[in-house]
């Protein structure tokens, strides 16, 4: 048991980028996810992370649920739940926006 648990918690980070709502760190994005997201204006990159271009909550809904679209019509999501999911920096921190649950895991955010 403890092995697996030492695999799951061990990741390898050094191929995704870490993005941010302001000093917020919210996850850490694929490489394929990160291009895309720059293209449509989700987010910009400096200092080798990326940060959300909106801070508003509904922009930040409007604009990852059209993430999310172009990302399923394009393949890179190959499914879609219809879930919005809450994105937070920390289990007890208050929902800063929502996003499809499908897209959570490629943009590496906390899912609980």
């Amino acid at each position: 048991m403890l092995r697996h648990f030492d695999r799951a918690n061990n990741a390898d980070l050094s191929q995704w980028t870490p993005w941010y709502q302001g000093s917020a760190r919210l996850g850490y994005v694929q490489s394929a996810f990160k291009a895309r997201g720059q293209t449509l204006g989700v987010w910009h990159e400096q200092n080798g992370r990326l940060t959300t271009v909106e801070n508003d909550e509904a922009a930040l809904n409007a604009v990852f649920a059209e993430f999310a679209r172009v990302a399923f019509a394009e393949g890179l999501l190959s499914t879609w739940v219809g879930e919005p999911f809450p994105v937070k920096a920390s289990v007890e921190e208050p929902t800063r926006f929502v996003m499809e649950r499908t897209l959570t895991a490629p943009l590496g955010c906390l899912t609980f």
